[in-house]
């Protein structure tokens, strides 16, 4: 049997016996979430550590006071609700991101405008941080329950600073769109509305060839990219397929971040008429026709059709036909 010693590493049993050797009530968390927190707190350490800010531990605890004079982050994710952090470790964090040599303890005072820009690029890592490690267990059915906030303190330069998370369980409404596709075929430019089509992945290659086989560059934990017009992408998560529907949540924004000159693998789509569309926001579910067979497209345009397989662990395509 495996142990637990194989299983985590000392700084995160470390953090474990932190959350539940403390005499504070613990409410709305299990160990599964508590493990996930431990990981956390060593990830965001570490993160830190790259940065050149040099810390002595982060450890995570449940939570339930206001971290006060702090920089607040409103995230994409749609399970984290809020993001704080104090005033503190956020300058320090900017001082020696931007050029102290110093890993010294900042003035506490209010961020300017221009600092909160740079905190809201460093905080968008932190979330993926939260994303990697919390999002099997969040995305689990929790009955709608709220989840207690929880915080990551960091010890540095003798004191200790707090990052604060406060969770969210929601359910979205589902947005319907009327589909406007047929099985095997691509959707029409010429119909009015926005198309929005889903690839599950690139290939990237300069040609493609028929019945050649191609290793996909493909996105991770059950994500796709939702192609709006052929062109600006966001990221959605794929919430249930069936025979002939595809239903994702929209997250967020990943336009300028593909890479626009390779063959992305369309699995499903629809349009969208101009109000529907409008009205979308993070967190919106989207329900997609599924298309019989994969499209490769290029640029906007359906040039072959494909079909996608495991070698190994390791998706493969495998171009059908061209058109």
């Amino acid at each position: 049997m495996t142990s637990t010693k194989e299983l985590l590493s000392q700084n995160e049993i470390d953090a474990l016996l932190d959350l539940f050797n403390t005499s504070d009530k613990k409410e709305n968390t299990d160990i599964l979430f508590e493990m996930g927190m431990a990981k956390v707190a060593k990830a965001i350490g570490s993160y830190l550590d790259g940065l050149g800010f040099t810390i002595d531990k982060a450890r995570a605890i449940q939570s339930g006071g206001e971290v006060h004079d702090r920089f607040e982050y409103k995230p994409d994710y749609p399970y984290l609700e809020r993001l704080s952090i104090d005033n503190t470790l956020a300058l320090s964090i900017l001082g020696v991101r931007f050029g102290s040599k110093v890993n010294s303890v900042a003035a506490d005072r209010p961020l300017t405008s221009l600092e909160k820009r740079l905190m809201k690029a460093l905080c968008r890592e932190i979330e993926y941080i939260v994303e990697k490690e919390l999002d099997h267990y969040l995305r689990k059915d929790t009955n709608g329950r709220k989840i207690a906030d929880h915080s990551v303190v960091i010890t540095h330069a003798n004191r200790q600073s707090t990052l604060q998370f406060s969770f969210t369980v929601q359910s979205a409404p589902v947005v319907q769109t009327e589909a406007v596709v047929q099985k095997q075929e691509a959707i029409p430019a010429a119909i009015n509305g926005t198309k929005i089509e889903a690839s599950i992945g690139q290939l990237l290659t300069e040609t493609l060839e028929v019945d050649k086989h191609y290793k996909i560059a493909a996105l991770r934990n059950n994500k796709v990219h939702l192609l709006l017009d052929t062109s600006m992408a966001l990221m959605a998560e794929v919430v249930e397929t069936s025979s002939q529907k595809f239903l994702v949540k929209v997250n967020k924004s990943v336009a300028g971040t593909r890479i626009s000159a390779a063959y992305d693998l369309v699995v499903a789509g629809t349009v969208m008429d101009d109000q529907t569309f409008l009205s979308l926001e993070y967190g919106t579910l989207l329900s997609l026709t599924l298309y019989d067979e994969i499209q490769v497209h290029k640029k906007g345009k359906i040039v072959a059709k494909a079909k996608v397989f495991s070698v190994k662990g390791e998706l493969i395509v495998k171009v059908l036909k061209g058109l």
